[in-house]
Protein backbone atom coordinates (compact mmCIF):
# COMPACT_ATOMS: atom_id res chain seq x y z
CA UNK A 1 0.00 0.00 0.00
CA UNK A 2 1.41 3.66 -0.77
CA UNK A 3 2.66 5.99 1.12
CA UNK A 4 1.02 9.13 2.88
CA UNK A 5 0.52 11.82 0.50
CA UNK A 6 -1.17 14.65 2.17
CA UNK A 7 0.92 16.91 4.82
CA UNK A 8 -1.04 18.25 7.28
CA UNK A 9 -0.27 21.35 10.53
CA UNK A 10 -3.40 21.63 12.74
CA UNK A 11 -3.94 25.47 12.46
CA UNK A 12 -5.30 25.50 16.35
CA UNK A 13 -2.24 23.66 17.92
CA UNK A 14 0.55 23.13 15.26
CA UNK A 15 0.17 19.42 15.84
CA UNK A 16 1.61 17.61 12.05
CA UNK A 17 -0.23 14.79 10.59
CA UNK A 18 -0.01 12.96 7.62
CA UNK A 19 -2.71 11.52 6.01
CA UNK A 20 -3.34 8.94 2.96
CA UNK A 21 -6.33 10.62 2.00
CA UNK A 22 -7.79 14.23 1.71
CA UNK A 23 -11.36 12.76 2.67
CA UNK A 24 -12.58 10.40 4.34
CA UNK A 25 -16.40 9.36 5.50
CA UNK A 26 -16.15 10.10 9.46
CA UNK A 27 -15.04 13.64 10.45
CA UNK A 28 -11.73 13.77 11.50
CA UNK A 29 -10.41 16.22 14.14
CA UNK A 30 -6.73 17.07 15.49
CA UNK A 31 -5.44 14.32 18.27
CA UNK A 32 -4.27 16.78 20.11
CA UNK A 33 -6.39 19.64 20.46
CA UNK A 34 -9.73 18.15 18.86
CA UNK A 35 -10.48 20.64 16.59
CA UNK A 36 -11.89 19.86 13.19
CA UNK A 37 -9.79 18.57 10.01
CA UNK A 38 -11.69 20.01 6.87
CA UNK A 39 -10.70 18.88 3.40
CA UNK A 40 -10.27 23.04 2.50
CA UNK A 41 -7.69 23.71 4.91
CA UNK A 42 -5.85 20.64 3.74
CA UNK A 43 -5.72 22.07 0.38
CA UNK A 44 -4.90 25.59 1.36
CA UNK A 45 -1.97 24.22 3.56
CA UNK A 46 -1.41 22.18 -0.10
CA UNK A 47 -1.42 24.75 -2.00
CA UNK A 48 0.83 26.94 0.14
CA UNK A 49 3.52 24.71 0.26
CA UNK A 50 3.26 24.34 -3.55
CA UNK A 51 3.56 28.04 -3.77
CA UNK A 52 6.50 28.10 -1.00
CA UNK A 53 8.31 25.44 -3.57
CA UNK A 54 7.69 27.51 -6.79
CA UNK A 55 9.06 30.37 -4.76
CA UNK A 56 12.02 28.32 -3.41
CA UNK A 57 13.04 27.24 -6.89
CA UNK A 58 12.75 30.85 -8.36
CA UNK A 59 15.07 32.34 -5.80
CA UNK A 60 17.45 29.27 -6.44
CA UNK A 61 17.14 29.67 -10.11
CA UNK A 62 17.88 33.73 -9.69
CA UNK A 63 21.02 33.52 -7.40
CA UNK A 64 22.31 30.90 -9.53
CA UNK A 65 21.74 33.16 -12.48
CA UNK A 66 23.48 35.41 -10.11
CA UNK A 67 26.48 33.69 -9.51
CA UNK A 68 26.93 32.83 -13.18
CA UNK A 69 26.60 36.58 -13.90
CA UNK A 70 29.33 37.11 -11.26
CA UNK A 71 32.11 34.52 -12.89
CA UNK A 72 31.27 35.53 -15.90
CA UNK A 73 31.95 39.52 -15.32
CA UNK A 74 35.37 37.87 -13.18
CA UNK A 75 36.74 36.42 -15.95
CA UNK A 76 35.95 39.18 -18.72
CA UNK A 77 37.84 41.18 -16.11
CA UNK A 78 40.92 38.92 -16.01
CA UNK A 79 40.57 38.74 -20.18
CA UNK A 80 40.68 42.32 -20.26
CA UNK A 81 43.67 42.72 -17.44
CA UNK A 82 45.38 40.50 -19.69
CA UNK A 83 45.24 42.11 -22.84
CA UNK A 84 45.89 45.50 -21.77
CA UNK A 85 48.90 43.80 -20.40
CA UNK A 86 49.60 42.27 -23.98
CA UNK A 87 49.35 45.33 -25.50
CA UNK A 88 51.48 47.38 -23.10
CA UNK A 89 54.14 45.16 -23.30
CA UNK A 90 53.93 44.35 -27.49
CA UNK A 91 54.42 48.51 -27.27
CA UNK A 92 57.29 48.71 -24.85
CA UNK A 93 58.79 45.74 -26.36
CA UNK A 94 58.83 47.39 -29.89
CA UNK A 95 62.36 46.48 -31.66
CA UNK A 96 64.01 49.72 -31.62
CA UNK A 97 65.77 50.94 -35.32
CA UNK A 98 69.66 50.14 -34.73
CA UNK A 99 71.43 53.30 -36.17
CA UNK A 100 73.67 51.96 -39.04
CA UNK A 101 76.80 53.53 -39.14
CA UNK A 102 77.43 54.52 -43.34
CA UNK A 103 80.82 53.65 -45.24
CA UNK A 104 83.70 55.75 -44.14
CA UNK A 105 83.43 59.20 -46.82
CA UNK A 106 79.69 58.49 -47.40
CA UNK A 107 76.67 60.54 -46.38
CA UNK A 108 73.72 58.40 -44.11
CA UNK A 109 70.72 58.35 -46.22
CA UNK A 110 67.82 60.36 -44.69
CA UNK A 111 64.68 58.77 -43.94
CA UNK A 112 62.16 61.33 -44.81
CA UNK A 113 59.43 59.05 -44.25
CA UNK A 114 59.41 57.99 -40.73
CA UNK A 115 56.94 55.11 -39.39
CA UNK A 116 53.56 55.94 -38.44
CA UNK A 117 51.10 54.42 -35.86
CA UNK A 118 49.06 51.63 -37.41
CA UNK A 119 45.92 50.29 -36.58
CA UNK A 120 45.30 46.53 -34.83
CA UNK A 121 42.35 44.99 -33.54
CA UNK A 122 42.28 43.96 -29.93
CA UNK A 123 40.22 41.32 -29.26
CA UNK A 124 38.31 40.62 -26.01
CA UNK A 125 36.95 37.07 -25.52
CA UNK A 126 35.09 35.38 -22.52
CA UNK A 127 34.52 31.95 -21.39
CA UNK A 128 30.28 32.26 -20.68
CA UNK A 129 28.48 34.21 -23.24
CA UNK A 130 26.62 37.16 -22.45
CA UNK A 131 23.37 36.15 -21.02
CA UNK A 132 19.85 38.18 -21.87
CA UNK A 133 19.01 40.48 -19.02
CA UNK A 134 22.60 41.22 -19.10
CA UNK A 135 24.07 44.77 -20.64
CA UNK A 136 27.65 44.87 -21.17
CA UNK A 137 29.73 47.30 -22.97
CA UNK A 138 33.69 48.74 -23.25
CA UNK A 139 35.40 51.98 -22.64
CA UNK A 140 38.48 52.70 -23.90
CA UNK A 141 40.13 55.67 -22.45
CA UNK A 142 36.39 56.43 -20.43
CA UNK A 143 34.20 56.38 -23.62
CA UNK A 144 32.09 53.91 -24.44
CA UNK A 145 33.28 52.03 -28.07
CA UNK A 146 31.39 48.82 -28.03
CA UNK A 147 28.20 46.88 -26.71
CA UNK A 148 29.16 43.08 -26.02
CA UNK A 149 25.84 41.01 -27.61
CA UNK A 150 24.06 38.56 -25.94
CA UNK A 151 24.96 35.33 -26.93
CA UNK A 152 28.31 36.26 -28.02
CA UNK A 153 32.05 35.65 -26.50
CA UNK A 154 33.93 37.57 -28.81
CA UNK A 155 34.56 41.14 -29.31
CA UNK A 156 37.13 42.90 -32.02
CA UNK A 157 38.02 46.71 -31.47
CA UNK A 158 40.33 48.25 -34.16
CA UNK A 159 42.66 50.42 -32.31
CA UNK A 160 45.72 52.49 -33.73
CA UNK A 161 48.74 51.73 -31.56
CA UNK A 162 49.31 53.18 -28.64
CA UNK A 163 48.41 52.56 -25.03
CA UNK A 164 44.69 52.79 -23.90
CA UNK A 165 42.97 52.41 -20.84
CA UNK A 166 40.25 49.52 -21.69
CA UNK A 167 37.31 48.99 -19.39
CA UNK A 168 34.75 46.42 -19.33
CA UNK A 169 31.46 46.83 -17.81
CA UNK A 170 27.97 45.20 -17.04
CA UNK A 171 24.98 45.22 -15.56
Amino acid sequence: MGGYKYDYRCPSCGTPLQFKMRVTLTKRRCPQCGKDITPEEIDRQEEERRRLEEERRRLFEEERRRQQLLVFLVCLCLIVVAVVIWVVKLTEERPQAVPVAPPPGTKAPVDRHPPQPREGVLILTTKVPIIKGAEAWVEVDEKRVAEWKVGTTELHLTLTAGTYRVAVYSI
